[in-house]
């Protein structure tokens, strides 16, 4: 509640700016599945990353090695996606999980890109990591990124970049 409150709290804020505009209203259909993948896929990727991943890696390095190892494994994942428009819908085949795996790399082509990105997903993956080795739970590092994905699906589409 706190991330997604505080994520809300800025995006107020930048709405003011005039970097975004309020140009949809808000979109009560998208709700359910906003909801389902702010409660679902942090769970499951927390269970992997946190749980799984660096467990297995605290038993074999240092806590400094699992923490840097489960982050770059964490932004590696998370970087590498095809850009939505890569495969129409239309399209789909036995061969469209190749296409997408060679769109996957797109983002290769803009090095300030590739660093501002992978730096981006690592740094999230130490305070996820942190966040789990300073409580010995999984409840926090599960409960930023599901304010995270709450905050930015409830935000992302009434206000899209201006710019």
């Amino acid at each position: 509640m706190i991330s997604a409150g505080t994520l809300t709290c800025v995006g107020a804020v930048l709405g003011l700016l005039p970097y975004y505009t309020l140009r949809h209203p808000f979109l009560w259909g998208k709700m359910p599945a906003v909801l389902g993948a702010a409660l679902v896929v942090p769970f499951l990727e927390e269970l992997l990353f946190r749980g799984f991943i660096l467990g297995v890696l605290l038993r074999s390095c240092s806590r400094a090695g699992a923490l840097l190892i489960t982050s770059a494994l964490f932004s590696i994942v998370h970087f590498l996606k095809s850009p939505e428009s890569s495969l129409p819908n239309d399209s789909i085949n036995w061969l469209s999980g190749f296409v997408a795996l060679g769109h996957s790399f797109w983002q290769f082509g803009t090095p300030l890109l590739v660093l501002g990105g992978f730096f981006t997903l690592f740094v999230v993956g130490c305070i996820l990591v942190d966040a789990r080795l300073l409580t010995r739970y999984l409840w926090l590092p599960i409960g930023l990124p599901a304010g995270w994905i709450l905050a930015n699906g409830l935000l992302r589409h009434p206000a899209p970049r201006a710019l």
